[in-house]
């Protein structure tokens, strides 16, 4: 995923001004895909809700997105899964897009339950 989500370094990266490259969830530095997605503890919460929802194993240790979809190969219901997984990945860009563009803060409980 690195360099495909326009997070706070890939605009630097790319030369686009930025406020600062603090992760607007969680106030961190260095927003980077993976943190947003994965190792901010917002979106740790947010992981958290989704596995205890799908009823299936909790795993808090990761360290990107990528690998938490893959933890999933072999499963049963693997598809469904990592449709879920992938959409709560675009649920959490999208909330912080609303929090930049919108001025939205949408807590961690709404995020999962909408």
């Amino acid at each position: 995923m690195a360099g495909r989500i326009a997070n706070a370094i890939e605009l630097a990266r790319r030369i686009i001004p930025i406020p600062s490259n603090l992760c607007l969830m969680c106030g961190l530095p260095l927003e980077m895909a993976d943190h947003l997605l994965a190792t901010c503890f917002i979106s740790k919460g947010i992981w958290w809700q989704v596995q205890v929802w799908l009823k299936i194993p909790v795993v808090s240790q990761f360290d990107s997105a990528k690998e938490l979809i893959n933890l999933v190969e072999g499963w049963e219901r693997r598809k469904v899964v990592q449709a879920i997984f992938m959409l709560t990945c675009w649920r959490l860009w999208k909330n912080k897009n609303d929090k930049v563009f919108k001025g939205l803060n949408v807590s961690c409980f709404k995020m999962v339950h909408v």
